[in-house]
């Protein structure tokens, strides 16, 4: 089992466009938060359940790319560089 908390302080630029496209970019730090693991113990032993000892840090710097329509629709790349490093490609509705 894997918990996950991640916070990420993104900033956008969204740049001038006449047409029905507005793209945008951004960057901005992240911090994230993970324990893996789940120890059980016997019914009969009253001791915590959980075990905190696997619990990492990590932190890093995404970097943004998208596009949003007029009528809400979007399409984002999302790079993660250092700590976590991943892609992400998004398509979403902002109402």
């Amino acid at each position: 089992v894997t918990t996950t908390f991640g916070i990420n302080l993104d900033v956008l630029y969204r740049v001038r466009s006449t047409g029905r496209w507005r793209p945008y970019f951004g960057a901005g730090p992240n911090f994230a938060l993970s324990h893996q693991g789940f120890d059980a113990v016997d019914e009969e032993d009253d001791t915590n359940r959980f075990d905190f000892s696997d619990t990492d840090f990590e932190t890093g710097f995404n970097f943004i790319a998208g596009a949003r329509s007029e009528r809400g629709v979007f399409v984002e790349m999302k790079a993660t560089a250092y700590g976590v490093t991943n892609v992400r490609f998004i398509v979403g509705f902002d109402f």
